[in-house]
């Protein structure tokens, strides 16, 4: 996502992204939630939360697992 919108020209994507992932057992994504309003509604927030939640990740024995996730961009 970061480099399809820097390849359309977006210059504005620097900065710290903090996002918060909450999982189910069965390792689906339940929802993925960008704390930063900078990246709120935007065309890279919008891409990211989507391939966060096209990718299970493992199972696990717990109902449901939140974190949280921080990336330099």
């Amino acid at each position: 996502c970061f480099n399809e919108r820097v390849q359309a020209g977006d210059r504005s994507l620097k900065g710290t992204l903090n996002m918060q992932i909450r999982l189910s057992g069965d390792g689906a994504v339940r929802d993925v939630l960008l704390k930063d309003e900078k990246y709120m509604g935007s065309l890279f927030g919008d891409c990211l939360i989507n391939s966060i939640k096209s990718k299970p990740f493992k199972m696990f024995r717990s109902r449901e697992q939140v974190f949280s996730y921080y990336w330099d961009l």
